[in-house]
């Protein structure tokens, strides 16, 4: 096993992929810019990790995954609330936690929003794919082999941007609340007279 190795993944959860802000310039090529659905809450969990905001991080949906820590390091957990744990005990939201080689990291049910960010020092190292870590599913390229992850995959890190000397955290007052209540703008389109009333209400 490489000395880079960082996590195993003992259960994947529903879909974790690997994500950073995504690759641009090619949607007239077909290809899509994939990329965090949630750019602030991974830009956090990597200023929280020490790295650039730009590095790839795991996108966690729904359901949270089980990973064997393969390295000491420090990881960030932002975003939808999953109750982030390390051996059982319950580690903050939006701060950085060191974690040791063969600590258990898990989470439990969702409380709050959709996809957790998970961001470890020095990022998950990947193949770039069109300058980019993102996993774009229906293309099959970048993250993982273009997939998400599944049991037994062993990540890798990347060098560290930054040695963290002591903890960080995240002032209250810049962590989103993740409620369920949107507001959606909608302007309409040039067909819009075409439709009955009742369909544009």
């Amino acid at each position: 096993m490489k000395d880079s190795a960082v996590f195993k993944v003992i259960k994947p959860g529903l879909l974790t992929t690997v994500q950073d802000l995504g690759r641009r310039g090619y949607e007239r090529f077909g290809i899509g810019a994939a990329g965090a659905m949630d750019p602030y809450a991974l830009r956090m969990a990597n200023l929280l990790a020490g790295n650039e905001e730009n590095l790839a991080g795991l996108e966690i949906t729904l359901q949270g995954p089980v990973l064997e820590v393969l390295s000491d390091c420090v990881i960030a957990v932002t975003g939808a609330n999953l109750q982030p744990r390390v051996n059982g005990k319950d580690i903050p939201m939006w701060a950085s936690v060191p974690v040791k080689k063969g600590e258990i990291i898990e989470f439990g049910p969702l409380k709050s929003g959709c996809r957790t960010y998970l961001a470890v020092n020095g990022g998950i190292d990947v193949l770039l794919v069109m300058g980019s870590r993102s996993t774009y599913l229906r293309g099959n390229i970048g993250g993982y082999n273009g997939r998400a992850l599944k049991k037994g995959d062993v990540l890798e890190k990347g060098e560290e941007f930054l040695s963290l000397k002591r903890k960080r955290r995240l002032a209250p007052e810049l962590i989103p609340t993740y409620s369920g209540q949107i507001s959606v703008r909608v302007i309409e389109g040039p067909q819009a007279n075409m439709f009955p009333e009742k369909s544009r209400e």
